[in-house]
């Protein structure tokens, strides 16, 4: 498996595979309605080109035999109201693969994550994580990740709510 940031030639098969996932994880839980208006806003091919050529915004994907497995998402300057920790990066998405689950990919992108950060000198990551998405709380746990406050996501037209979750990035002396 390697790690790269996205380029615009990736357009076409990123936004596959974030629908693909956001869909697979989600339409469970939520109406055809709900996952059709988020996809359409959030990962039309427009929407992900933007994204792309946005300088405040990097993906990195992962990928095995040129097929990606798993993908993750920065924003690089936002962070959520009443927040006061240094400089902060929010992962805004990490996606992998249904079929590659529980096979370290995320952990593998998260030290990415990591990375990134010590070499840009962002001193806290924070993320927005759904409050019925065990799995993703659990591994986020697990990457040391702690919750510090609430705040609403909507899906289509259905307001949920998100655990903020953060955590700081100790710097290599």
């Amino acid at each position: 498996m390697q790690i790269r940031k996205a380029i615009i030639d990736d357009q076409v098969a990123l936004r596959a595979f974030c629908e693909y996932t956001f869909r697979h994880q989600y339409s469970p839980h939520n109406t055809p309605e709900d996952m059709d208006d988020y996809c359409s806003q959030y990962f039309s091919q427009q929407a992900i080109t933007h994204e792309i050529k946005e300088e405040s915004i990097l993906h990195f994907i992962a990928h095995e035999n040129d097929r990606i497995v798993g993908y993750c998402k920065l924003a690089l300057n936002l962070q959520p109201q009443l927040f006061t920790k240094p400089h902060p990066l929010q992962v805004a998405r990490i996606y992998v693969h249904p079929e590659k689950k529980a096979k370290g990919i995320g952990k593998v992108l998260m030290h990415e994550i990591e990375k990134f950060c010590k070499d840009n000198a962002y001193q806290y990551l924070w993320l927005g994580v759904w409050q019925k998405n065990e799995d993703a709380i659990a591994f986020y746990s697990k990457m040391g990740f702690v919750i510090f406050g609430t705040e609403e996501f909507v899906l289509g037209k259905d307001v949920q709510q998100d655990w903020l979750m953060g955590k700081a990035i100790l710097v290599d002396d």
